[in-house]
């Protein structure tokens, strides 16, 4: 599958604005575009919102904590 245009430029933004990796920009652009609200990560600040995406360190939490409904 290829990557598409609209997660190439979303991930840019994301790189430019948060001053993350560009692999990492491109995990989150690409749960942005597909309407994922959460991402279970532990390479992100834990807590920050990138985009509408919130990233969590899920060993850092209680499951009960995640709201994964």
């Amino acid at each position: 599958m290829a990557l598409s245009a609209p997660v190439r430029e979303r991930a840019w933004l994301l790189d430019e604005r948060f001053h993350l990796s560009w692999w990492d920009a491109l995990i989150v652009a690409a749960a942005a575009e597909s309407g994922c609200g959460l991402l279970l990560t532990e390479d992100l600040q834990d807590g920050q919102v990138f985009d509408g995406v919130k990233g969590m360190n899920p060993f850092a939490h209680d499951l009960a904590e995640l709201d994964l409904t």
